[in-house]
């Protein structure tokens, strides 16, 4: 790369304005991989199941997450911190499925919670639609990207 770092190279392929700082990007750690539910038991004749879930915690960063199934087959991701220290701040939030490419993708911008600290929600669409995409066995990865201070 004719001597250049990465940074370097990027920089000359995607130049950002001299006034305009790069945002800050930091990635989170990942839960395990989890199987998605078959379409009959939550919404067929068989008998209920719980609602599927992901919940992890990234320490790292003090942000807890959520991916969950609704009663009526809905999924939500819902990211909180103690802190207000992430306000304004986008997190990505992506459903991924056996194969990179096969992936569902959020961007979560958190706002002040009713606790203090900070929160934010995003809808997937229906396990169903997941399943679809992503096939039955998911991960879950995120990323936070910073907002740029602009002082």
């Amino acid at each position: 790369m004719n001597g250049q770092s990465k940074d370097e190279r990027f920089e000359q392929l995607f130049p950002m304005p001299e006034n305009r700082p790069r945002p800050a990007l930091r990635v989170g750690n990942m839960p395990p991989a989890k199987s998605l539910p078959s379409a009959s038991l939550q919404h067929g004749d068989s008998a209920p199941r719980p609602p599927f879930q992901i919940a992890w915690e990234d320490s790292s960063m003090g942000l807890r997450l959520k991916v969950r199934e609704q009663s009526g087959g809905q999924v939500i991701a819902t990211v909180e911190a103690d802190t207000q220290e992430y306000l304004g701040d986008i997190v990505s939030l992506a459903l991924v499925g056996a194969k990179p490419e096969d992936l569902v993708r959020q961007k979560i911008t958190l706002v002040a919670g009713d606790q203090g600290g900070c929160r934010g929600e995003a809808e997937f669409g229906t396990m169903d639609e997941l399943r679809s995409i992503l096939g039955t066995v998911i991960r879950a990865s995120h990323f936070l990207i910073a907002k740029a201070d602009n002082s």
